[in-house]
């Protein structure tokens, strides 16, 4: 499991703390409910978009090689090059036709749905990965050289979407 705190949790306190002085506790739930909504949308996005706002790093060849070798899919041949970022490796067409449209990060789609958000208490939201390697893809692993690739992220709008929560709460 792995629990990835935002870079602004202050500021998300400062606004949870400014909700609390003005209307006490009653229906904050809800706000982080939504809060966690938003987030593990905003995750989901950046698997689809395969990074966000950068763009991660593509897969190497030996790990598209070894992917390959996995499906059972013959490596020999390789009449179609394919570009994986600076390298070209050479696919068979059952190569080629099986590591099209594959995603990053994406292979059996355990990491990507094992995101969520979970309230802990009445005035703490949990978002995590309960995938025991997703700290490897989330920080990177220079000993088994896999380069990070940040999917735990919130993005500068889903800030403003929080910011718009807590006024509509307010309002009530």
């Amino acid at each position: 499991m792995i629990i990835i705190q935002s870079k602004k949790p202050k500021q998300l306190q400062e606004i949870i703390d400014k909700v609390q002085s003005l209307v006490g506790l009653n229906g904050i739930e809800s706000v982080l409910e939504k809060f966690g909504e938003t987030m593990v949308k905003s995750i989901q996005r950046n698997f689809d978009e395969e990074g966000r706002p950068i763009h991660w790093q593509p897969l190497k060849p030996a790990t598209v090689k070894t992917w390959l070798r996995k499906k059972g899919i013959d490596l020999k041949g390789g009449e179609h090059i394919e570009q994986l970022g600076k390298i070209k490796i050479g696919l068979s067409d059952e190569g080629l036709a099986a590591f099209s449209g594959r995603k990053i990060l994406q292979d059996t789609g355990f990491l990507r749905a094992s995101i969520n958000a979970k309230m802990i208490d009445r005035l703490t939201l949990a978002v995590r990965a309960d995938c025991k390697y997703a700290y490897v893809h989330q920080f990177g692993s220079p000993k088994k050289n896999i380069p990070a690739r940040p999917f735990m992220m919130v993005q500068p709008e889903d800030w403003e979407f929080f910011k718009s929560q807590v006024k509509v709460f307010l309002t009530k």
